[in-house]
C-alpha cells in the first residue's frame, strides 16, 4: 500500500526517467547477456573439440599398441623356430629333420624372444603347453643392464589357474586373445614397483606327422583362415570409427580381399553337404561389409561419434555373431570330414606377450586443464590422476570405483553406444569414449574419459563479464541523468496545468486555465480544457435540476414496488398453501387407498388358506387379479404425481440384478403362457451379478416394459437381454424385445409423454393408463440414465434403457432369529389391517397384542412389564388419529428399546434419518407380501444384525438380503435318489442325511426302477434328464407295475419350471417338482409335505446359525467365478462329506470336459449336450456361476444344432473351469484352516 501511494506521488518527470532508466538497464543487460552466452557457447564448443581431438589421439595410441602387439603374438605362433621347438618336444628332445637337439631349439626360441623384448618392451614373452598350463619358455625384461633374462628349470611357473591361460585354451586357429590391463603378479604375488601389464595370447596348433610332411593347405586350413580375417576386418573398421584414421582403411581392404579370396576356392573345394552353409557364409559376409562400408563413410565425413554408435550397436553386432556362428558350423563340418586335421580342434601351445602398460598409461598425464581417467569394463579405475585410486581394485576388489565416483560418468560410458558429453555437478565437463580391444565381444572395453574443468574454459571471459558490468551501470546512469533533463524542460507546462486541474477539481468554478510559455501542443491542450470546463458547468447546472425530477420519480416508483412486493408475498404464500395441501391430500389419499386395497388383498390371502370350492377359488383368484390390477394403476397414478412434484426419493442399495430379473419374469411368466408367447432371458456372461441402486425402480421398470412387450405381442416371443460394458459412461444396457404390433415412427415421438398410448384404438383394445413408459422415463431420468425405442409396425418393438449403475460386492446376508412364541404388539387404527396382522402372526405362533392408538399401545407395553412378559417387537402404522408411526416409536424406543417395523401406505415416509432417530429398524410398505412379513420379523429380531439401528432397512434390501442357511428339520423315511450326476447325487445325499433320511441311488431310470422292485421306499426324487431311460420314462413304468393300493410319491428335479414341463412331469405320473440348483429350503418344504412333517428347527441347527458369520470380503462381481457365500455355507452345512462332494466335483468336471471335447471332434451333438448340461448342473450346486452360465448357453446352442465354433468353446470351458478350480481349493484350503 505504501508503494502504491508512493508511486501515485511520483511526478511524471521522475516516472519518465524511472521507466527510461529501467528500459535502458534491461536493454544494456539483455545485451550483455546474449554476448556472454555467445562467447560462452564458442570456448565450450572450442574445448569439445579439443577434447574430443584428444580423445580420438588418445584412443588411436592405445590401439595401436595393442595392435602391434597383437600382430606379434601371431606372427611368433606361426614361425619355424616355436614349430620346430614344439617338434623337438614331441620327438623325445630331438628333431631328426634339421639333426637340432631340445636344447639347440630352446635357446634359438630364447633369442627370438628377447630380440622382440628389446626391441618392443615388453615385459615377457612365454611359451606354455596348453593342456597343463607350465611355462615351456620364458624371457623376462631385465631388471639392470640390457640383455633379456631367459627362465629355465624350477623357476618355470604353472600358470593353469591364470585366466589368460583358461581363456587361451578356449581359442581356436586364427583367434587372439587380449587381456584387461592389470599388475604384474608372480607366483601369485604382486611385482613390486607395480608392473601394468596387458597379455597378448596366440593359441598354437600342432601336428608332428604335418610337420615333417611339409606344409599344405586343407580344404579346413582355408576356412579357419577366415577367422583371422575377419578379426583383422573387424579390428580394422573399430579402428577408424574410433580414432578417424583412414590409414586403417588399407589393412581392411587386404582383409576384405583376402576373404573373398578364400570363400571363392572353398566353393570348388566343399562338398556338396557344405555348399548351403558356404552359401550362408557369403551372404553374411556381404551384410557386413555393407554395415562396415556405412561406417567407414561416416568416419570420412567426420562423424565419428555416429561411426562409433554403429560399430558397437545392436545391429552389426547382430550380424558379426550370425557370421561367426555360421563360419564355426562351417568348420565343424569340415572337421568331420577331414580327420587328419582333428589337432586342430585344441591348442597345442600357446603363445604370451605381456606388454608394458607403464608407458601407454604415463601419456595420459597431460599439463593442460585437461585431465584423462583409464578405466576397465567394470568401472575399475586402471589410471587416475589421484595415485591413490589406481589399481585399487588389484588390492582390494570392492573398492570403490567410477560407478560411485562418478555415476553419471559411468552411466554415459556404458550405456550408451557413442560418446557422451556430460557436466557433473562440480561443474566439469566429461567426454567419454570406448576402446575395444577385442574383435568378439563388444561388452570387452577400457572406458577412456577426458575432463575438464568449467571454470578454465570460461576463464578468458570473466574479466570480460565484470568490465561490461561497470560499463553497463555507467550507460544507465548517463542515460537517465540525460532523459532527466530532458523531461523537465520540456514537461515543466504540464504541471502548471496539473496545479491549476486540481484547484478546478476542488470546487473554484471560475478558474481558468493560463499557461504563458505554452507552446505546440500543450498550448492546444490548454484552451481545450478551458472549454471544457466551460461546458462542464452549463451541463452541472442541467444535471441538478434533473437531479430533482428523478428524485421525485424515484419516490413514487419506490412506492409501487412496495405494493408490487406485497402482492408477490401473498401470492407466494398461497402457492406454499397449495403445495402442502397437494403434498397432504397425496399423503392421505396414499393411505386412504392402500388401506382398504391392503385389507382387500389381505382378506384374500387369509381366505386362501380356508376350504373353498372350486367355484369360489375361481372368485377369489379374480378378485387377487383384479386387486392387483387396480392397486398397479394407484400406484402408477401415485407414482407419477410424486415424480411431477419432485417427491420422488430413490433407494439405493446393493442388490442383485439377474434376481431383480429373474423375479420379473417370472410374476410375466403365467400372461405370457396364456397368450403361447416364449419368455427368453439372456443375462450377459461378463455382465456383474451384483449392483448399487434402486431394485424396487428397476423391477417397476421391468415390469412395465416386459408387461407392455406381452400385451402388445400376440404371437412369437419376448426377450430381455442385459449386457454391461464398463467402457461406456452408462454401462449397464437392458432391452426388451418382441415380435409384437410394431411403432411408427410419429408414434415414437410421444411415446413417452403422460397419457399416452400409440392411438385411441390401442387403449380401446389393450387398456392402460398410458403412465408404464413415462414413469419409466422419469425413472431412468432420475437415475442418471438414458431411455429409448427401436421399432417399426408389424416388425415388432425393442426397448432399450441404459443405467450408469457401477458393480457392488456381494451383500453380505443378514442373519434370521426364529420368531415362534415371541411377543409382539400391533399398533394400527385400521380394524381390518389389524385383523389380517393379528391372523398371519398367530399362523407363525407368534403372540400378539392389539392397540388402535398411541395411549393403548403405551399402556399395553407397560401392563405387559408388570405381567413380566415383555413385548419384544412393535408393529407400527405410520398414519394414525392422534399422532404419527415416527412420533409413537421414537417414544416406545427411548423407553423399551425394543426392535420396531414401519408399516406405511405413502412410499415416501421412510426417510433412513426420520427412521433412524424413530429407534425403527425396518420399513415396509403396505401392501407387502406375508413372504416378506415373515422375513422382516426374523431379520428384525435376531441380535447380531446389530446395524439396522444405525442404517435401517427398506423392503427390498429385506427382500434382496435372504439368509442362504435352509431350514434343517428331521425327518424319517427311506427315500429313493434317482440322478445320475455325482456331484448333484452328492449334494442332495447331504441334505437328506442330515434330516434324518435313509437314501439310496440309482444313476439313471432302468437302474431306479430295479431298485424300487426291490425295495418299498417312502418318496422318490427324480431327475428328468438322464441316459439310457430319462425320468420321465422310468415314472410312467414305475406307475403301470405300481399295486392300486399304493402310491409312492415321486418328485422332480428339473432345472426348467416353465409350465410346459410341469404338465409333462404331470402326464408322466410325478406328484411335484424342485428346481435345480437345489435349494435346501424349497427341498425341505417339499419332504415335509409328502413325507407328512412338520419343520421344526433343531437346537443344533440354531447354533450353528447364530455362530455362523458373513464372508469376509466377498469377490467382487466382475470376476464371481465361484460365489463364495453358497460355497462355504455348503462347507459349513455338510462338513466332512463335503470334501467328498469337491474331489467328486472336479474328477466329474474333468471328465465331462474330456468327454465334451471327444464328443466335439465326431460331431456327436446328443454326447456334447448331455455333457454340458451335467457340467452346468454340478457347477450351479457348488456356486460356480461363471462356469454353469457358459455351460447353460452352450447346452442351448448346441440344441439348436450350432457346432461351428466348438473349439473355441471347448478352449473357453477348459479355461474357465481351469479358474473355477483354482479358486474352489483355495476357498476349501481356508476353510479346513479355520
Amino acid at each position: 500500500m505504501l508503494f502504491k501511494e508512493a508511486r501515485k506521488n511520483l511526478s511524471i518527470t521522475l516516472k519518465i526517467v524511472v521507466m527510461t532508466s529501467v528500459i535502458v538497464a534491461i536493454a544494456v543487460a539483455l545485451s550483455d547477456w546474449l554476448v556472454f552466452k555467445s562467447a560462452k557457447e564458442l570456448l565450450l564448443n572450442s574445448a569439445l573439440r579439443k577434447m574430443e581431438g584428444t580423445l580420438s589421439l588418445e584412443i588411436e595410441r592405445i590401439t595401436g599398441e595393442i595392435d602391434q602387439a597383437r600382430d606379434q603374438a601371431e606372427q611368433l605362433a606361426s614361425s619355424p623356430i616355436v614349430q620346430g621347438f614344439l617338434y623337438s618336444l614331441e620327438k623325445q628332445h630331438y628333431d631328426a629333420t634339421t639333426n637340432t637337439t631340445e636344447g639347440e631349439w630352446r635357446r634359438h626360441l630364447e633369442e627370438s624372444f628377447s630380440r622382440h623384448i628389446q626391441s618392443s618392451h615388453y615385459l615377457q614373452l612365454r611359451l606354455i603347453d596348453a593342456e597343463s598350463g607350465i611355462e615351456l619358455v620364458r624371457v623376462n625384461r631385465p631388471k639392470s643392464g640390457l640383455i633379456p633374462e631367459p627362465v629355465r628349470g624350477s623357476n618355470l611357473q604353472n600358470k593353469s589357474d591364470s585366466d589368460y591361460v583358461k581363456k587361451g585354451q578356449l581359442l581356436k586357429n586364427g583367434e587372439i586373445y587380449i587381456s584387461d590391463i592389470t599388475l604384474n603378479r608372480e607366483n601369485n604375488q604382486l611385482v613390486s614397483p607395480y608392473q601394468p601389464t596387458q597379455r597378448v595370447v596366440a593359441p598354437i596348433f600342432f601336428n608332428a606327422e604335418k610337420y615333417t610332411s611339409g606344409s599344405s593347405y586343407s580344404v579346413l586350413d582355408l576356412a579357419e583362415q577366415l577367422r583371422r580375417y575377419d578379426q583383422l576386418r573387424t579390428l580394422a573398421s573399430m579402428r577408424i570409427a574410433q580414432s578417424g584414421n583412414i590409414a586403417w582403411q588399407n589393412s581392411y581392404n587386404q582383409a576384405v580381399m583376402k576373404l573373398s579370396t578364400i570363400l571363392n576356392k572353398l566353393e570348388y573345394l566343399t562338398s556338396d553337404e557344405d555348399t548351403e552353409l558356404l552359401e550362408a557364409l557369403k551372404q553374411g559376409n556381404t551384410a557386413l561389409q555393407a554395415s562396415e562400408q556405412l561406417i567407414i563413410e561416416n568416419a570420412r565425413e567426420g562423424l565419428l561419434i555416429e561411426a562409433t554408435r554403429k560399430i558397437i550397436g545392436d545391429r552389426y553386432w547382430a550380424q558379426k555373431d550370425h557370421f561367426k556362428k555360421t563360419l564355426e558350423e562351417l568348420i565343424s563340418s569340415l572337421e568331420s570330414e577331414y580327420i587328419t586335421t582333428s589337432y586342430k580342434r585344441q591348442p597345442k601351445a600357446l603363445l604370451v606377450i605381456n606388454t608394458d602398460a607403464t608407458g601407454l598409461l604415463s601419456t595420459l598425464e597431460y599439463k593442460s586443464s585437461e585431465t584423462a581417467l583409464l578405466v576397465n569394463n567394470l568401472g575399475q579405475y586402471i589410471y587416475h590422476p589421484d595415485e591413490k585410486k589406481r589399481w585399487r581394485f588389484e588390492l582390494n576388489p570392492t573398492a570403490e570405483d567410477i560407478r560411485v565416483d562418478e555415476p553419471w560418468v559411468w552411466q554415459a560410458l556404458s550405456e550408451t553406444e557413442k560418446p557422451q558429453l556430460s557436466f557433473d555437478e562440480h561443474g566439469e565437463l566429461h567426454i567419454t569414449g570406448k576402446v575395444l580391444f577385442a574383435h568378439n565381444d563388444r561388452h570387452r572395453f577400457m572406458g577412456l574419459v577426458i575432463t575438464n574443468q568449467e571454470e578454465d574454459i570460461l576463464e578468458p571471459i570473466e574479466t570480460f563479464k565484470e568490465h561490461s558490468i561497470y560499463s553497463s551501470i555507467f550507460a544507465i546512469l548517463l542515460s537517465g541523468f540525460a532523459i532527466a533533463l530532458f523531461t523537465h524542460r520540456k514537461l515543466k507546462p504540464i504541471s502548471v496545468l496539473t496545479q491549476q486541474a486540481k484547484l478546478i477539481t476542488a470546487g473554484e468554478d471560475n478558474t481558468t486555465l493560463k499557461i504563458s510559455d505554452a507552446q505546440g501542443e500543450v498550448k492546444t491542450m490548454a484552451d481545450a480544457f478551458e472549454t471544457l470546463i466551460r461546458k462542464l458547468q452549463q451541463q452541472t447546472h442541467e444535471a441538478n435540476e434533473n437531479a430533482r425530477a428523478v428524485s421525485q420519480l424515484a419516490e413514487t416508483l419506490e412506492q409501487r414496488v412496495k405494493s408490487r412486493t406485497s402482492e408477490l408475498a401473498d401470492s407466494m404464500h398461497k402457492a406454499e398453501a397449495a403445495s402442502i395441501a397437494k403434498s397432504q391430500f397425496m399423503a392421505t389419499m396414499s393411505h386412504e387407498i392402500r388401506t382398504p386395497m391392503n385389507g382387500v388383498l389381505g382378506m384374500a390371502q387369509l381366505l386362501a388358506k380356508t376350504e373353498l370350492s372350486s367355484q369360489q377359488q375361481d372368485y377369489l383368484n379374480t378378485i387377487n387379479q383384479s386387486g392387483q390390477s387396480l392397486l398397479s394403476i394407484i400406484n402408477d397414478i401415485l407414482d407419477f404425481s410424486k415424480i411431477e412434484s419432485g417427491k420422488l426419493d430413490l433407494e439405493p442399495i446393493e442388490f442383485d440384478l439377474e434376481h431383480i430379473a429373474h423375479e420379473a419374469l417370472q410374476l410375466l411368466t403365467a400372461t405370457a403362457e396364456q397368450k403361447n408367447l416364449e419368455l427368453i432371458f439372456n443375462y450377459g456372461i461378463h455382465c456383474p451379478r451384483h449392483f448399487k441402486g434402486d431394485p424396487g425402480r428397476i423391477r417397476q421398470i421391468l415390469l412395465n416394459l416386459i408387461g407392455n412387450a406381452i400385451k402388445f405381442t400376440e404371437k412369437g416371443y419376448v426377450q430381455l437381454n442385459i449386457h454391461y460394458d464398463n467402457s461406456q459412461p452408462t454401462p449397464l444396457l437392458i432391452e426388451a424385445i418382441d415380435t409384437g404390433i410394431g411403432i411408427s415412427k410419429k408414434q415414437q415421438e410421444n411415446l413417452f409423454d403422460a397419457f399416452t398410448q400409440a392411438d385411441a384404438s390401442t387403449t380401446r383394445r389393450y387398456g392402460g393408463t398410458g403412465l408404464g413408459l413415462t414413469i419409466s422415463k422419469r425413472l431412468i431420468d432420475l437415475m442418471g440414465g438414458d431411455i429409448g425405442v427401436k421399432s417399426a409396425p408389424g416388425k415388432g418393438s425393442t426397448f432399450w434403457f441404459q443405467l450408469p449403475l457401477q458393480p457392488s460386492k456381494s451383500p453380505a446376508p443378514l442373519a434370521h432369529a426364529d420368531i415362534k412364541n415371541i411377543r409382539a404388539l400391533i399398533v394400527d387404527d385400521n380394524h381390518i389391517n389389524r385383523v389380517i396382522l393379528e391372523e398371519l402372526l398367530n399362523h407363525w405362533e407368534v403372540k400378539t397384542t392389539i392397540a388402535s392408538s398411541r395411549k393403548q399401545a403405551l399402556e399395553a407395553l407397560e401392563q405387559a412389564m408388570r405381567d413380566n412378559t415383555p413385548i419384544q417387537l412393535s408393529l407400527l402404522d405410520y398414519m394414525m388419529p392422534d399422532c404419527d408411526g415416527l412420533e409413537l416409536g421414537k417414544e416406545i424406543y427411548e423407553t423399551y428399546r425394543i426392535p420396531q417395523i414401519m408399516l406405511t401406505s405413502a412410499s415416501d415416509h421412510n426417510n433412513p434419518d426420520d427412521l433412524r432417530a424413530a429407534g425403527v429398524s425396518i420399513c415396509l410398505t403396505k401392501p407387502y407380501s406375508s413372504k416378506t412379513l415373515k422375513n422382516a420379523l426374523e431379520v428384525a429380531l435376531e441380535k447380531t444384525n446389530d446395524t439396522l439401528l444405525l442404517e435401517p432397512r427398506s423392503q427390498h434390501e429385506i427382500d434382496e438380503q435372504r439368509d442362504s442357511t435352509p431350514l434343517n428339520v428331521k425327518l424319517t423315511g427311506r427315500i429313493l435318489l434317482v440322478e445320475d450326476n455325482t456331484v448333484n447325487q452328492e449334494v442332495a445325499n447331504g441334505f437328506l442325511s442330515q434330516l434324518g433320511l435313509t437314501v439310496d441311488i440309482a444313476e439313471n431310470g432302468v437302474a431306479a426302477i430295479e431298485l424300487w422292485q426291490k425295495n418299498t421306499y417312502d418318496l422318490i426324487l427324480m431327475d428328468c434328464l438322464m441316459p439310457i431311460m430319462d425320468g420321465f420314462e422310468a415314472a410312467r413304468n414305475i406307475r403301470k407295475q405300481e399295486p392300486d393300493d399304493t402310491h409312492t410319491p415321486i418328485i422332480a428335479l428339473t432345472a426348467n419350471v416353465m409350465a410346459s414341463d410341469k404338465e409333462n412331469c404331470k402326464a408322466a405320473g410325478m406328484d411335484d417338482f424342485v428346481g435345480k440348483p437345489i435349494e435346501q429350503d424349497e427341498l425341505v418344504e417339499k419332504l415335509s409335505l409328502w413325507l407328512d412333517s412338520s419343520p421344526e428347527p433343531s437346537a443344533d441347527f440354531n447354533a450353528s446359525r447364530n455362530s455362523s458369520t458373513p464372508p469376509n470380503s466377498p469377490e467382487s462381481a466382475d470376476d464371481l467365478v465361484v460365489d463364495e457365500s453358497k460355497f462355504n455355507s455348503m462347507s459349513i452345512q455338510l462338513k466332512t462329506r463335503f470334501q467328498t462332494i469337491l474331489s467328486a466335483y472336479i474328477e466329474e468336471s474333468e471328465a465331462l470336459i474330456d468327454e465334451f471335447k471327444i464328443a466335439g471332434k465326431q460331431q456327436d451333438i446328443e454326447t456334447m449336450v448331455r455333457a454340458v448340461h451335467s457340467l452346468k448342473s454340478s457347477s450351479a450346486v457348488l456356486g460356480a456361476q461363471k462356469l454353469s452360465h457358459l455351460a447353460e448357453k452352450l447346452e442351448a446352442l448346441y440344441q439348436q444344432g450350432q457346432l461351428e465354433s466348438w473349439e473355441e468353446d471347448s478352449n473357453n470351458l477348459t479355461l474357465i473351469y481351469q479358474t473355477t478350480k483354482r479358486v474352489m481349493e483355495s476357498l476349501n484350503e481356508a476353510h479346513l484352516n479355520d
